[in-house]
């Protein structure tokens, strides 16, 4: 028997009628209006299949499956039953299922069609999970194909439904209003470096003193801040509940329902949506919380403290305001909640496409790029992903089928990485100790410390973490919590591998001395290279960072290591424009291990560069991992063939640089290009065509720019004596001036009109100036006193005589008297130009 009336409910009809007459509806209901409890059971009973409800945390699948069943008045796992990871309540009978994204996902591999299913739910939509996107592409992709019967819902309680009911073939959309009490909401600012644990341990005193009654829920981004809150209230009168997804589930569900006591829960964003906590009165918002990145230049998932949105803003004060009026303390100023993002980033837009494309693979085939996508990710970060399932041999090419080994794999529950750390851990007879490195590798680190500032690490190294396995789950430097989620994952990978599972952590050397070989089997893109044998600086393919001090493997001044390592835990920290990356786990790995692993991957050329300085092509020996360079010897020899195709490249890019150390070719070529572009109908060569046969016939045999020859009795050879005579016609190289004198002609290919530079009196006994293009255009003409400065330039020698010259005639007579200056220049004999006087 359902209880009270919820919004919602006012809306169920209308959500049933939208199913039948379109089998898909996009339902906008605010927080409070009952969406994730009462659209499920209402559909339970129109319908011979089952109905899939998924939420995005497990803790929340668990609360509503538990929730719904008592509504209905059922026992949980008789027709209402949830499943999620590592744990699962309901039998054959079970009609309504709430289960987790992930869970779905993986059922999709085995049924793709969704055999015996006729109603998807996806519930809060506008967390925008890689999963509930996959779900919805692929359950839109059943309906248009093999499944038109399946129905589907898509709930938000914030998003815009067009863009959702669009995909769908512009379905149905249903609104319904929430069931909100007014939230009065407080801002206060810390001073400058105040911890941000000390920021919500204040607000949380301000709201016990503020509110009279209820709970406090306070929201902190992680386990480490959440421990070091609870150690800043030990004074306070109330009962301080940690709230986070490590958590063992009774303790989860001890911080949901009221005690005796007046509480404060310290909560991960698991309480932002979908949770229903009891008694709560007063939020507490630090205002940050800690996402996985994928930061395409480096390849690789980086963990980052980050501002929440607007939207996470937004539901987390709501959490106040369920049964009655609500109070709400952000940690941030009225003007930074301005500068806000308003909503969170799709996760597909920035995550590790890794496991994702090996999971379609069994769903959809092997081009992910043709995958219907609901939001398709850039096609950079798919490739990035495809490349690591090559380089990893998992599949055989980039968008290629799966390889014999993926397939071996492909049902492995951990990142495509691990899995080959298993395999390797199972060829190298450490079985046990490969799983215990994938768990640490999975989850989070385990070690106990105060509440971290900052971006912090997030593995260290895993010889530190297998000796903390080893201390057990109630050591004081052992976060407990952590230590059972990596056992519980441990004993998983054990039993899906065939073999027994022990509680023994402690691993002998012979064993821990082929941590090496796991690691690098499952990192191959993170080989890296010291410098230096004493440096504390690594690079990989694609990146670079430091070593942390407080790994095992940082170097003191000097000491030495192995130059080659495996950078297996990085993390990327800065802003404002800086980002620095730290490595804070590494194995050191030797030459003979890494071609033994990966030969494939090994390339030794010669290899060629240009020296500027020297002007010549360089050869050098460079073995390379994939694009890492492993060593590099020069001062090698470079074959005729390999010089010529390098020389050519470079000649290409600087041909008019080169020619113009010789001034009749580089002449010759200006000629051409002008003609080429301020009279391509006349041009009877093709010049990319002639450009490519000058530099083939000029380079043979050279690798220094210093000994080409001069190459323009090559060019005029290539273009012949008809098409050489034709262009003395048409663009000449000089001009025969009244007088006699050959004067050259400079042809620029910015200007149409080329230039000829000449004193006044030579061009006297010339009515019209000289023309070119058989008489089709001018020269401009640089006229110039009888001291060679500038005095005119036209390129209308008539006009020039008509106009301007008697004034120039006026200014130049009296200071160059020698120099005859007649009234009718045109008609006057020409003068020939006097040779430079001779130096006794």
């Amino acid at each position: 028997m359902m209880s009270d009336h919820l919004p919602i409910d006012d809306v169920l009809a209308d959500v049933k009628s939208a199913l039948n007459e379109a089998g898909a509806v996009v339902l906008v209901a605010a927080p409070g209006a009952g969406k994730s409890t009462r659209v499920g059971p209402a559909l339970m009973d129109d319908t011979d299949g089952n109905v899939l409800l998924l939420q995005p945390r497990r803790m929340a699948a668990r609360s509503i499956a538990a929730r719904i069943a008592d509504e209905m008045d059922e026992q949980l796992g008789g027709r209402v039953g949830y499943h999620v990871r590592r744990d699962k309540k309901g039998t054959a009978d079970t009609t309504l299922w709430v289960l987790t994204e992930g869970i779905l996902t993986r059922r999709l591999k085995d049924d793709p069609y969704l055999e015996g299913v006729s109603t998807v739910i996806l519930d809060e939509f506008h967390e925008r999970s890689l999963q509930v996107d996959i779900a919805l592409a692929w359950v839109a992709e059943l309906r248009r194909t093999l499944r038109p019967d399946l129905r589907l819902v898509v709930m938000s309680a914030t998003i815009d439904p067009q863009p959702v009911s669009s995909f769908l073939g512009d379905c149905p959309v249903v609104q319904a209003a929430g069931r909100q009490f007014p939230i009065s909401l407080q801002y206060a600012s810390a001073a400058p470096r105040t911890p941000l644990v000390r920021q919500v341990a204040d607000g949380v005193r301000r709201a016990l003193a503020e509110v009279a009654d209820g709970d406090v829920l306070a929201f902190l981004p992680g386990v480490g801040e959440i421990n070091g809150c609870a150690n800043e209230l030990t004074d306070v009168d109330a009962d301080i509940i940690p709230l986070h997804g490590s958590l063992p589930a009774d303790e989860q569900d001890r911080a949901l329902y009221a005690g005796p006591r007046r509480r404060i829960i310290l909560s991960t964003n698991v309480a932002e949506t979908s949770l229903t906590i009891e008694g709560v009165t007063a939020v507490v918002d630090g205002g940050m919380h800690r996402v996985m990145r994928f930061d395409p230049e480096r390849g690789l998932p980086v963990l980052r403290l980050e501002r929440i949105s607007q939207w996470n803003a937004e539901q987390r004060a709501g959490r106040s305001g369920r049964a009655s009026a609500g109070w709400c303390l952000r940690c941030w100023s009225r003007l930074d909640q301005q500068r806000l993002s308003e909503s969170p980033a799709a996760e597909i837009a920035d995550t590790d496409l890794t496991p994702l494309c090996l999971e379609l693979r069994r769903i959809h085939g092997d081009d992910l790029r043709n995958f219907p996508w609901y939001q398709a990710p850039e096609p950079e970060h798919l490739k990035a992903a495809e490349d690591l399932l090559a380089l990893l041999e998992i599949i055989e090419a980039p968008y290629g089928p799966l390889s014999g080994k993926g397939k071996y794999l492909g049902s492995m529950p951990v990142h495509p990485r691990l899995a080959c750390l298993l395999l390797a851990a199972e060829r190298c007879n450490v079985l046990s100790l490969g799983a215990a490195v994938a768990a640490l590798l999975s989850e989070r680190e385990i070690r106990q410390r105060e509440a971290p500032r900052g971006n912090t690490a997030r593995y260290a190294d895993i010889e530190n973490d297998l000796a903390l396995l080893d201390k057990g789950p109630r050591h004081p430097d052992v976060h407990s919590g952590a230590w059972r989620q990596v056992d519980l994952l441990r004993k998983d990978l054990l039993r899906h591998w065939g073999q027994q599972t022990t509680a023994n952590y402690h691993f002998v050397p012979e064993e821990m001395d082929r941590l090496p070989d796991l690691l690098l089997a499952a990192y191959p893109d993170r080989v890296a290279k010291r410098p230096s044998t004493g440096a504390n600086r690594v690079q990989w393919q694609g990146g670079a960072g430091a070593l942390a001090e407080h790994s095992l493997f940082h170097v003191k001044p000097g000491q030495k290591s192995e130059q080659l390592c495996v950078a297996y835990a990085v993390r990327g920290s800065g802003g404002h424009g800086r980002k620095s990356t730290t490595v804070d786990g590494v194995a050191e790995i030797t030459l003979e291990l890494l071609e033994a692993t990966y030969p494939q991957a090994f390339s030794y050329e010669v290899e060629c560069s240009w020296n500027a300085a020297k002007e010549k092509i360089e050869g050098a020996k460079v073995l390379r991992f994939g694009q890492l360079v492993l060593r590099y010897e020069p001062g090698v020899p470079v074959p005729d063939e390999v010089a010529q195709d390098f020389f050519t490249s470079h000649l290409n890019e600087q041909f008019a640089q080169q020619l113009a150390r010789f001034d009749e070719a580089y002449s010759l070529w200006q000629r051409l290009e002008w003609l080429a572009r301020y009279a391509p109908d006349l041009l009877l060569v093709e010049l990319a065509e002639l450009k490519t046969q000058i530099i083939a016939s000029w380079i043979p045999g050279h690798q220094r720019l210093s000994d080409l020859p001069n190459p323009c009795s090559l060019i005029e050879g290539l273009l012949g004596w008809d098409h050489l005579s034709r262009l003395n016609e048409l663009v000449p190289s000089h001009i025969t001036l009244p007088a006699g004198r050959r004067a050259a002609v400079r042809y620029e290919i910015d200007s149409k009109f080329p230039v000829l530079a000449l004193r006044i009196q030579e061009c006297f006994g010339w009515k019209d100036g000289p023309v070119i293009l058989n008489g089709q255009r001018p020269l401009r003409l640089h006229l110039q006193a009888p001291n060679g400065r500038p005095q005119q330039i036209t390129d209308n020698l008539a006009g020039f005589w008509a106009g301007s010259y008697a004034q120039v005639r006026k200014d130049l007579r009296g200071r160059y008297p020698k120099h005859p200056w007649p009234e009718d220049p045109a008609n006057e004999p020409p003068i020939k130009r006097r040779p430079p006087h001779k130096r006794r």
